[in-house]
C-alpha cells in the first residue's frame, strides 16, 4: 500500500531535477521498496532511465494519403447512347439493354439523353431509366409529362411506374402545372403507383381542378388507390358534378 506514494514522490523529485528526500519521521519503506529507491537514486544521479522503462517514442503517423481521383465514367456509355439514334430497332434495343446492364454509371448520360433532339433517343433513354430504376431519374422523367408524343408518354409512363413511390414527389409537383396535360398524366401515374402521399393531394384537387377531365381522372385514381379516407370526398363530389 505504501509503494505507490513513494514512487510518486520519486517521480516528482526527478521531474524537478533533484533526488527525492523522504522525511526522517516518515515510515520506513519495506526492504523491496528500499532497494527500488536506491536504484532510482542512482538513476537520478546519472539522469538516465534504463531503456527497458524508457517512454516509448511517439508513434509515427502514416503519411496522409493523397486524395483519390474520382473514377472516370464507364467508357462504354457514350457509344451506346449514340446507338440509341440508330434507325434499326434491333440495334437500339441492344444498346438500351447494354446500358441497363451498366446500371447506375449510365444514369447521368441517360438523363441528358432525355433532352436529345432525336425522339427515338429520348424514348429509348426513358425506357432504359425505367429498367435501371434509379431515383435520380424521377424528376427528369416528370419534366417530360407535357410532351405531345404519345410514344414518349408511353415510355415515360412505364418508367415512372417502374420507379414506384420514389417518383411520387415529382408527380405531386406536376399537379401544380398550368397545363392540364401534365396534371392529367401525373394523376394517372399517382393512381398506378399508389404512394403514401397521393390520397391527400388528390382529395385536395378533386373539386378544385379547373379541368373536368383532370377531376374525372382524380376520381378514377382514388378508386385505384382504395384508401377509405377518400370515400367522403368522392361522395361530396357527386353533388358538384
Amino acid at each position: 500500500m505504501q509503494t505507490l506514494p513513494v514512487i510518486v514522490i520519486l517521480l516528482q523529485a526527478w521531474i524537478l531535477g533533484a533526488p527525492p528526500a523522504i522525511a526522517g519521521d516518515a515510515p520506513q519503506p519495506p526492504a523491496a521498496v528500499a532497494r527500488d529507491i536506491e536504484i532510482l537514486n542512482r538513476m537520478f544521479q546519472q539522469r538516465k532511465i534504463p531503456s527497458s522503462i524508457q517512454e516509448p517514442p511517439a508513434a509515427t503517423l502514416p503519411a496522409t494519403p493523397s486524395p483519390t481521383k474520382a473514377a472516370p465514367g464507364d467508357a462504354r456509355v457514350a457509344p451506346l447512347i449514340a446507338k440509341l439514334a440508330d434507325e434499326s430497332t434491333a440495334a437500339r434495343e441492344r444498346a438500351r439493354w447494354e446500358l441497363v446492364k451498366i446500371g447506375g454509371p449510365a444514369v447521368p448520360d441517360l438523363i441528358l439523353a432525355l433532352q436529345d433532339t432525336e425522339l427515338r433517343v429520348r424514348i429509348e433513354a426513358a425506357r432504359a431509366l425505367g429498367s435501371i430504376k434509379d431515383a435520380r431519374a424521377a424528376q427528369p422523367l416528370a419534366d417530360l409529362l407535357e410532351e405531345q408524343s404519345q410514344q414518349l408518354w408511353e415510355a415515360v409512363f412505364g418508367a415512372m411506374v417502374a420507379l414506384g413511390p420514389v417518383a411520387e414527389p415529382a408527380l405531386l409537383d406536376a399537379l401544380g402545372s398550368h397545363d392540364w396535360t401534365p396534371r392529367w398524366r401525373a394523376v394517372n401515374l399517382l393512381g398506378e403507383i399508389r404512394g403514401p402521399q397521393a390520397t391527400d393531394a388528390l382529395i385536395a384537387l378533386l373539386n378544385k381542378d379547373r379541368s373536368t377531365g383532370v377531376r374525372v381522372e382524380i376520381a378514377e385514381a382514388l378508386g385505384k388507390i382504395k384508401d377509405r379516407a377518400a370515400c367522403d370526398a368522392l361522395l361530396d363530389a357527386l353533388h358538384d358534378w
